[in-house]
């Protein structure tokens, strides 16, 4: 689980890990009306990590943000020297 730290954070009190996501960019994939798609996260971060081969950045995570009830974005991310300028990519 993620979100932005408040400053009242429970995260401490449930037991669970606080770690910062860290910066750079990422390229990603949106799915909509995702709990119906469960099945296609898999399947989507092989082919990303297959198409972006060579640029990935191994030392931060491959990331689910579910950014909304419907929306999750599956993100991997990538080096921004060798970024494509054509890649869907934002900046964390």
């Amino acid at each position: 689980m993620c979100g932005e730290d408040s400053g009242r954070s429970s995260t401490k009190t449930i037991g669970l890990q606080q770690w910062t996501i860290p910066k750079g960019f990422y390229t990603y994939e949106k799915i909509d009306e995702w709990n119906s798609k469960k099945h296609l996260s898999a399947p989507t971060f092989e082919r990303m990590i297959k198409e972006n081969n060579g640029i990935i950045d191994l030392s931060r995570p491959i990331l689910e943000f579910y950014k909304s009830m419907n929306e999750v974005r599956l993100l991997v991310p990538i080096e921004a020297k060798k970024r494509i300028q054509s890649a869907e990519a934002f900046c964390v």
